[in-house]
C-alpha cells in the first residue's frame, strides 16, 4: 500500500514536471516568437523617428528598442531596460502626468493609451514625445502587457507652439495698436505698449522724439513719456543730441540693445555708468522712423538680464511702426489745437488793439496775454525812446512786470550784453535756448527760473518802435515755428501801438483844437467889445476933427489926424477880418480879384505906415529887383498881408531899417520880402511863428502887444492866392518873411523854394 501511495505520488510529480517542461516550452516559444516580433517590428521601425518599448507586467520586464535609445542620443548599452532608467529621463514637470496615465490605462478607464510628455536628450535638452500602445489580458481580463512606440514630435510641438505665439503675438498686436489708435496722448502711447505683453519683465519705459514743433530740424531730444514700475525720473529731460550717453552707438536705421556684459562692452563709459546708476541690466532702444525722417525711438530697460526673441523684435519693430503713426498723429492734433488757439490770440490782441485805446493798458493786455495763452514763464515789451537811445519797459506780465515798472527798468540801445538790445540793433528775432550756456545772458533778479529767452523785434517798416521779450523756465523752449508765430504777434502789436498813438495824437489834437476854439470864441468875444468901441470913437472923433466942426487944423495936424482917421478906419476893417476868421478856416471867405500894380499897393502902403516908425530910428525903405507886371489879387487881402508884415516888423525893431524888397520868380510869380534889423527869433520860435496866438516870447509880447493871430492870417490868406510864405531869422541879427504869389490867378502850385539870392550891394 505504501508503495502504491509513492507511486501515485512519485507518478503526480512526473506530470507537474511534464507540465512543467511544457509549459516552460511554451513560454520559451513565446518569447522567441516576441523577439521575433519585436526583431521584425524593430527592422519596420528603422526607417522611421519612433522607438519600441514593451513591458511585461507579470515579471516587471522592460524592453527599450536600441531606436527608442538612439531617438534620445543613446546607444543600446547606455540604458538599461527598467523603469528606473526611463523615470530618470522624464522632465520633472511631466513625472506626475505620465504616472497617472499609465494608472488610469492599468485600471481599464481608458481604451487606448496615448499620452505627449517630454523626454531628456542625451546633449540636455528635451523631446517632445508621443507615446501609443496596446495591452494583452489574461483569461480574467487583467492586463498583463503593455506595449506600444515612442515617435519624436519635437518639430510640431515646436510648430504649434510658433504658431500659437505667432497668433497671440498677433492678437497682442491687435490690442495695442486698437490702443495707439485710440491714444490722444504720448503717456496714452506708451501705457499701450508697456501694458502690451509682449516684452515682461520690464522695469521703466520711455518714448523719446526731437522737438515734436520741428523734429526734422530740431537737434534736442525731449523724453515725453515714461512709464515705469515704480517712479518716473526721465520725463521731461531735453538733452542735446550730441550729448546722449549712447549716441555714437545708436543707428536710427536698426535697433540697439544690450543684455549681456559682451554687448554692454560696445557702449561708452559714461553709457555704461549712467546704465549702472539707474540699476539698468538689459535694454533696447528701437528707432521710431517716417519714412526716412527720424522721429525718435523708445527705450525699454530691464533691472535684470532679459534675452530677447526674434519674435519680439520682430514685433516691436512692427510695433514701433504704429507707434509713429499714432505720435504724429498727436503731435499733429496738438499743433493744430495750438494753431487755432494762436490763431485765437491774434484775433484777440487785433481786437483789443482796436477796443483799447491807451498804449499802456494795450501793451499790458498784450504782455499778460502772451504769458497765459502760450504758456510761458514771463513776457515784457520795451517801446524805444529815440531821444535817450534807451529800450524803456512799458509793460511787463504779472506782479514781475509791475515791479520792473516800478523800477523804471529800461535798456540801452548800445548795450553788448543783452539781448533786448541785441534784437532791437538787428531787427531780426534773437533766441538763446539755454541762458546757462549763454556768457552774455544778463540774469534778472525778478526772473531767477529762466532758461530760454526770445527776443522779437517791433517794428513797422523800417521803423524801429520796441521788442517783445518772452523768457520760459523750460530750456530749448522756442523753435522756428515759435519765432514765427511770435513775430507775427509782434507785427500786430506794432500795429496796434501805431493804431493807438495815432488815437493819442488825434485826441490831443482834438483837445487842442477844442481849446483853440475856446480861446478864438473867448478872444472874439472880447476883441468885439474892446476893440470896436474905442476904434468907432476914434475914427467919430478924427472926422470931427477934419470936418472943423472945433476949428480949422494948421497943415501938421491935418496930415496926423487923416492918417489916424485912415488907420483907425483901417484897423477896424483888420478887426471885422478877425472876427470872421472861422469863415476863412472854414473856406467860406471869398476872394475879390482885381488887376493891381503891385508897385503902386507898395508904395501906398508904405507912406500910409510911415507912423508905425515915427517915434523910432527906422527907415522904411522899398527895393525893387525887377520889374513887376499887374497881378489878379484881392486888393484888401493883398494889402492886409502886407501891413501885416510891415506892422509885425515895427513891433520888433527898434533902430535900424524895415525893407520891402520884391521881384520876379521865374515869369508867373512874384516874391516879396519883408527884412527888418529887429531881434529875430529863436529855432523853436520860427517853428511856430505861423501858429494862432503865439508870439515870440512873452516879453515881447507884452513891449509890442498884438493878438497873435496876423502871421496866422497872413498864411491864409496868401495861400488862398495860391502863394506861401516863408520866415528866416537868426536870434539878435533880424528877421525876413518872404512870400511869393501868382501874377494870374489860373496859377499852377509850384515847388518849394528857396529864397532868391540878392546881388552884391544890394
Amino acid at each position: 500500500e505504501e508503495d502504491a501511495n509513492v507511486h501515485t505520488t512519485l507518478a503526480g510529480e512526473i506530470a507537474v514536471a511534464i507540465q512543467n517542461a511544457r509549459a516552460y516550452q511554451s513560454l520559451e516559444q513565446a518569447q522567441q516568437s516576441l523577439r521575433e516580433s519585436e526583431e521584425r517590428l524593430e527592422l519596420a521601425l528603422t526607417g522611421t523617428s519612433d522607438g519600441l518599448w514593451d513591458w511585461d507586467i507579470i515579471g516587471n520586464n522592460l524592453y527599450l528598442s536600441p531606436s527608442w535609445k538612439r531617438m534620445l542620443g543613446y546607444e543600446d548599452h547606455e540604458i538599461e531596460n527598467n523603469f528606473d532608467s526611463w523615470e530618470m529621463l522624464i522632465h520633472p514637470d511631466d513625472i506626475e502626468k505620465f504616472t497617472l496615465t499609465i494608472g488610469v490605462y492599468l485600471e481599464g478607464s481608458k481604451d487606448s493609451f496615448d499620452i505627449e510628455y517630454r523626454l531628456k536628450h542625451k546633449d540636455g535638452h528635451y523631446l517632445d514625445i508621443l507615446a501609443r500602445g496596446g495591452a494583452d489580458q489574461d483569461a480574467n481580463g487583467n492586463i498583463i502587457r503593455l506595449a506600444g512606440t515612442h515617435t519624436d514630435i519635437s518639430e510640431r510641438v515646436a510648430a504649434q507652439r510658433e504658431l500659437a505665439e505667432t497668433n497671440k503675438g498677433n492678437e497682442l498686436l491687435y490690442h495695442v495698436s486698437v490702443a495707439l489708435n485710440e491714444a490722444e496722448t504720448e503717456d496714452e502711447i506708451i501705457e499701450a505698449v508697456a501694458t502690451s505683453g509682449i516684452v515682461d519683465k520690464l522695469s521703466s519705459l520711455t518714448l523719446s522724439v526731437f522737438d515734436e514743433r520741428d523734429y526734422e530740424k530740431s537737434n534736442i531730444i525731449q523724453i515725453i513719456a515714461e512709464w515705469s514700475e515704480n517712479t518716473s525720473i526721465l520725463k521731461g529731460l531735453n538733452i542735446p543730441f550730441e550729448q546722449l550717453p549712447f549716441v555714437h552707438t545708436l543707428d536710427r536705421t536698426k535697433i540697439t540693445r544690450a543684455t549681456n556684459e559682451e554687448e554692454f562692452a560696445q557702449f561708452d563709459e559714461v553709457t555704461q555708468e549712467l546704465m549702472n546708476q539707474l540699476n539698468v541690466s538689459a535694454f533696447m532702444i528701437i528707432p521710431l522712423l517716417i519714412g526716412r525722417r527720424w522721429l525718435g525711438f523708445l527705450t525699454l530697460y530691464h533691472n535684470q538680464r532679459y534675452s530677447y526673441s526674434n519674435r519680439q523684435i520682430n514685433q516691436l519693430d512692427s510695433l514701433s511702426r504704429q507707434i509713429t503713426i499714432s505720435l504724429e498723429r498727436v503731435f499733429l492734433q496738438r499743433q493744430t489745437t495750438q494753431r487755432v488757439s494762436d490763431l485765437e490770440t491774434m484775433a484777440q490782441v487785433s481786437t483789443e488793439s482796436t477796443s483799447i485805446q491807451r498804449v499802456d493798458d494795450l501793451l499790458e493786455g498784450i504782455a499778460n496775454l502772451t504769458k497765459e495763452r502760450f504758456g510761458h514763464y514771463h513776457a515784457h515789451i520795451y517801446l524805444f525812446e529815440p531821444a535817450e537811445n534807451n529800450l524803456v519797459l512799458a509793460a511787463g506780465a504779472g506782479e514781475v512786470g509791475e515791479r520792473m515798472l516800478f523800477d523804471g527798468h529800461k535798456i540801452a540801445l548800445d548795450a553788448r550784453r543783452s539781448l533786448v538790445a541785441r534784437c532791437a540793433r538787428s531787427l531780426k528775432p534773437v533766441v538763446i535756448q539755454d541762458v546757462t550756456l549763454e556768457p552774455d545772458f544778463l540774469p534778472n533778479k525778478y526772473l531767477p527760473n529762466t532758461l530760454s529767452e526770445m527776443a522779437i523785434p517791433i517794428v513797422y517798416g523800417d521803423e524801429l518802435i520796441g521788442v517783445l521779450d518772452i523768457q520760459d523756465s523750460q530750456a530749448n523752449r522756442f523753435n522756428d515755428i515759435e519765432v514765427q508765430v511770435k513775430q507775427t504777434l509782434a507785427n500786430q502789436v506794432a500795429v496796434a501801438i501805431r493804431n493807438a498813438r495815432a488815437f493819442e495824437r488825434e485826441r490831443q489834437t482834438v483837445e487842442r483844437l477844442m481849446e483853440v476854439d475856446r480861446l478864438k470864441q473867448e478872444f472874439l468875444a472880447n476883441m468885439s467889445h474892446e476893440l470896436r468901441t474905442p476904434l468907432n470913437s476914434i475914427i467919430g472923433y478924427s472926422e470931427v476933427l477934419l470936418d472943423g466942426v472945433d476949428g480949422e487944423l494948421n497943415d501938421d495936424a491935418q496930415e496926423d489926424v487923416e492918417a489916424i482917421y485912415l488907420s483907425g478906419k483901417h484897423l477896424l476893417n483888420l478887426i471885422n477880418e478877425i472876427l470872421d476868421l472861422a469863415k476863412i478856416e472854414a473856406g467860406q471867405m471869398q476872394l475879390q480879384y482885381k488887376n493891381l500894380d503891385f508897385s503902386t499897393v507898395v508904395q501906398d502902403l508904405i507912406t500910409q505906415n510911415q507912423i508905425l516908425v515915427k517915434d523910432k530910428p527906422i527907415e522904411l525903405k522899398i527895393v525893387e529887383d525887377d520889374p513887376v507886371p499887374d497881378i489878379e489879387a484881392d486888393p484888401v487881402r493883398l494889402s492886409q498881408i502886407m501891413l501885416n508884415l510891415i506892422s509885425n516888423a515895427s513891433k520888433f525893431t527898434e533902430k535900424g531899417s524895415i525893407t520891402v524888397r520884391y521881384g520876379m520868380q521865374g515869369d508867373d510869380r512874384l516874391y516879396t520880402r519883408i527884412e527888418d534889423t529887429g531881434i529875430g527869433m529863436t529855432e523853436a520860435d520860427k517853428n511856430r511863428v505861423f501858429e494862432r496866438f503865439h508870439q515870440a516870447d512873452g516879453s515881447s509880447t507884452r513891449r509890442a502887444g498884438g493878438t497873435g493871430l496876423g502871421l496866422t492870417i497872413t498864411r491864409q490868406l496868401i495861400q488862398m492866392h495860391g502863394g506861401d510864405i516863408y520866415v528866416e531869422s537868426e536870434l539878435g541879427k533880424g528877421s525876413t518873411f518872404w512870400f511869393t504869389l501868382p501874377i494870374s490867378r489860373n496859377y499852377s502850385k509850384p515847388e518849394p523854394q528857396a529864397a532868391p539870392e540878392l546881388q552884391a550891394g544890394d
